[in-house]
């Protein structure tokens, strides 16, 4: 006989379509990942999401949400001289947002009362910023099996209690490849995660910062939105989120200006547009074409085309592109 409690008939489990706090960014009661480097903005972003929630507005994709509750629970910012004015400068309800009033550490105990906190507060959104900080010392970097249990249960809590998880982390020094790994702590966090988000500064434009969807195990990817910290009309020293646009930057483009392997994409297009047109004028088609096999975005290649000085012909309904002045 089998272990009911172990292992089930999958015909004894009901189907569900997957719902979303902000869809395809962010689903409910699964986990969802946003990292960046430090002083870029996730807290500020975090507590954007925060006040949204607790308002009920609407996001950068004008869906209008319901008013919702939000667990906060941030190592890093204090209450009082920060989280307090900021969600009040972004407008946000703080009598829908809970935060810690006393340190706690992911161990079974502190996961047992942040349990009791999610059953009796009913959250929509609960934000952690950022994980590694409540993570028991002994299990950091060194017990992959310590996390991927911690990771469990908090899958477990929001799944069992439909609500939304954003886990903030930083990303590690060391230059990664492949954006997947850039983030800090073990490879088991992304691992987890249904959902992750890459924060990072514009390449052509450090003012603003782009938000990408990095991993997308239950749905389409998502576009890549825009923003900027400017300040707040009720409190006019304190930043606050304001979302301009979609971005075709993708995740690639970022970790290439973040200084990770190969070319920043700023370079990669100037190079690209003085390797392809060097030997004569080309279709325009032709060169987007060729352009994003090599990774290099219409956005950024439109802006290399601008700054090289590129030159575009008509003939025949069809436009050609060249490097010379003739």
């Amino acid at each position: 006989m089998g272990n009911d409690a172990t292992f089930v008939n999958l015909s004894d489990v009901k189907a569900r379509k997957v719902e979303w706090l902000w869809e395809p960014l962010i689903p409910i009661g699964m986990i969802t990942i946003l990292e960046g480097d430090p002083g870029l903005g996730k807290s500020f972003l975090s507590m954007h999401l925060a006040s949204v929630v607790s308002k009920g507005r609407r996001l950068p994709d004008r869906c209008k949400l319901a008013k919702g509750n939000v667990l906060y629970i941030s190592a890093e910012d204090d209450a009082s001289y920060t989280t307090r004015p900021r969600i009040d400068a972004m407008g946000g309800d703080p009598s829908r947002i809970r935060v810690l009033n006393d340190w706690i550490e992911f161990n079974d105990g502190g996961l047992s009362i942040l349990e009791a906190e999610i059953e009796e507060f009913g959250p929509d959104l609960i934000i952690i910023d950022p994980l590694v900080s409540f993570v028991p010392t002994e299990a950091r970097g060194k017990d992959p099996a310590a996390i991927r249990g911690l990771l469990h249960r908090l899958t477990n809590m929001v799944a069992d209690n439909d609500c939304a998880i954003v886990i903030v982390r930083h990303l590690t020094k060391m230059k990664q490849e492949n954006a997947l790994y850039q983030g800090g702590g073990t490879i088991d966090v992304i691992a987890t995660a249904r959902s992750a988000l890459r924060l990072a500064a514009d390449p052509d434009d450090p003012e603003k910062k782009v938000l990408a969807h990095l991993k997308h195990n239950i749905g389409p990817r998502g576009p890549s939105w825009v923003f900027s910290l400017v300040p707040s009309k009720r409190a006019g020293d304190i930043p606050v989120v304001k979302f301009s646009g979609r971005s075709d930057l993708t995740v690639d483009d970022l970790q290439g200006a973040s200084g990770g392997a190969g070319p920043k994409p700023r370079e990669a297009a100037d190079d690209f547009l003085k390797r392809y047109l060097g030997d004569g004028s080309r279709k325009a088609n032709d060169s987007y074409e060729a352009a994003k096999r090599e990774g290099i975005s219409k956005r950024t290649l439109d802006r290399a085309k601008q700054r090289l000085g590129v030159r575009s012909r008509q003939k025949t309904k069809t436009w050609y592109w060249s490097l010379d002045q003739g």
